[in-house]
């Protein structure tokens, strides 16, 4: 065999071998195919079925960022509820003075279910100038019979007091 004939034979020898290697790979690139169709037609388990990203909220002030789901089920349901629960749970100066006032409002609305809101959004108003001590305390008298009065101790705590008085007169 002369050095013609044989790089003849090698060319066909190796053009041979690669066709075998591409038939190969697209034998196995149909074979992945025809799989994946059959895995796609199939139901999907429970464990794959995509569960909702918990809302994770970031404080107004600070920006420290807190996961919701310490929070009360059924409570958050946008970002912007995320990120004022985030504030209102937070441990820096405003977020805890922010939790005072929400925890300031709901009480005055219990003790002070009876009256309109504006009376409760007033009382709110001066609750939040106590708690700023931009005021000392304050006594307002709401109707003839009812008295609200707003201090903060020396300890910080803020009061909130409800104090009704009835008087009681008959005429003969």
């Amino acid at each position: 065999m002369n050095k013609q004939e044989q790089a003849a034979s090698v060319a066909v020898i190796g053009s041979t071998s690669e066709a075998y290697a591409r038939k190969e790979e697209v034998e196995r690139c149909i074979f992945s195919a025809d799989f994946m169709r059959f895995i796609m037609a199939q139901p999907s388990p429970d464990y794959w079925t995509p569960r909702p990203v918990p809302l994770v909220g970031a404080c107004r002030y600070c920006g420290q960022t807190r996961p919701t789901a310490e929070a009360p089920a059924g409570s958050i349901k946008t970002q912007e509820d995320a990120d004022a629960w985030a504030s209102r749970t937070c441990n820096c100066e405003q977020g805890r003075r922010l939790a005072n006032v929400w925890t300031a409002r709901g009480r005055i609305n219990a003790l002070f279910a009876d009256f309109s809101t504006d009376v409760r959004d007033m009382l709110v108003e001066i609750a939040e100038l106590v708690q700023d001590e931009e005021i000392g305390a304050t006594s307002t008298a709401l109707d003839e019979y009812s008295k609200c009065k707003i201090y903060k101790n020396a300890k910080g705590v803020l009061f909130i007091t409800r104090t009704d008085t009835s008087t009681r007169q008959e005429s003969v």
